[in-house]
């Protein structure tokens, strides 16, 4: 990762901080350039600048706030989606984000939604009513739907409160289980959400490292 994600792990980054020592301030400029690059560059690395650098700012124009939301729902990796969300949270508040997130699910593809559910570990509001109206869509939806892959990524957050009499797989192998036969369940889960399709090799060798990481 290099640099990258310096702010985010609390570290200085020397570029980013010369850049806020010549502009302290944000300017209208500045803030569409930035925007820009969230919303039409293909090249992550250049995203990620802009996450980084806005963590180093107390006050941005609000018009930055729907496009670091919306790349956070369609960014898919769970570990590093945060890097969007995090500067809204610190910008526009855990509850302005939560409601923004609630807004944007209720009418969101079956994609979005996941990764929207997806967000919700990195909200850790101080006051819990901050993320309850979100939290409560997705409790909501989660005892509506039947598909189980919604199902799996939802029980993740809120396993004690989804009401499912489906069995909900409760790890990767187990839903891959579940999902490899189905040609519409695979098709959300290998094309729409992007991952990968382990093949027996990649299970002989995942189960390798396992075994010599804990001696079995």
């Amino acid at each position: 990762m290099g640099d990258f994600f310096n702010p985010d792990y609390e570290k200085e980054n020397k570029i980013l901080s010369e850049f806020k020592k010549d502009s302290p301030e944000l300017n209208q400029l500045q803030i569409d350039k930035l925007i820009d690059v969230l919303e039409n560059e293909i090249d992550l690395n250049k995203k990620f600048f802009v996450t980084d650098l806005l963590y180093l700012y107390d006050r941005v124009d609000e018009k930055i706030f729907e496009p670091l939301i919306n790349i956070a729902i369609d960014y898919q990796d769970p570990s590093f989606n945060r890097i969007f969300l995090r500067p809204c949270m610190q910008l526009f508040g855990v509850k302005k984000v939560s409601e923004k997130l609630k807004e944007k699910f209720i009418n969101a593809s079956l994609k979005d939604k996941i990764g929207i559910s997806q967000l919700v570990y990195w909200l850790r509001p101080k006051n819990k009513e901050d993320a309850q109206v979100l939290e409560m869509e997705i409790i909501n939806r989660a005892n509506e739907t039947d598909n189980l892959i919604e199902l799996y990524f939802y029980n993740l957050n809120y396993s004690n409160k989804i009401k499912s009499k489906k069995r909900i797989p409760t790890n990767a192998n187990e839903l891959m289980n579940v999902v490899n036969g189905n040609s519409e369940l695979e098709y959300v889960l290998y094309d729409q959400l992007k991952r990968k399709r382990l093949t027996k090799k990649d299970y002989n060798s995942l189960w390798k490292r396992v075994k010599a990481k804990f001696s079995l």
